[in-house]
């Protein structure tokens, strides 16, 4: 994960549940994964929606569950970059 990803994503675990990241900082980090611009505005609410989801079910801290999508989201991107699919 590049640094700016790992310094977004590092919050203290007790604060998590009320200190999502910010909209704003998902959709930096999804372009500098490779995320095309025009759609990372959708991409990051969509994200932020389903770590929420995630952090409520698992009982988990939001920065897990988001770090845990966006590295989905990675091996994504890498497997098709490598044409498999």
């Amino acid at each position: 994960m590049q640094a700016e990803e790992e310094h977004a994503l590092s919050k203290d675990d007790s604060t998590d549940q009320e200190s999502p990241l910010a909209l704003e900082a998902i959709e930096v980090i999804l372009q500098n994964m490779g995320a095309p611009a025009e759609k990372s505005v959708e991409m990051a609410a969509q994200l932020d929606k389903r770590a929420r989801q995630l952090a409520q079910l698992k009982s988990q801290p939001y920065h897990q569950a988001m770090a845990h999508l966006l590295h989905l989201m990675k091996q994504g991107w890498a497997a098709k970059e490598k044409g498999i699919q």
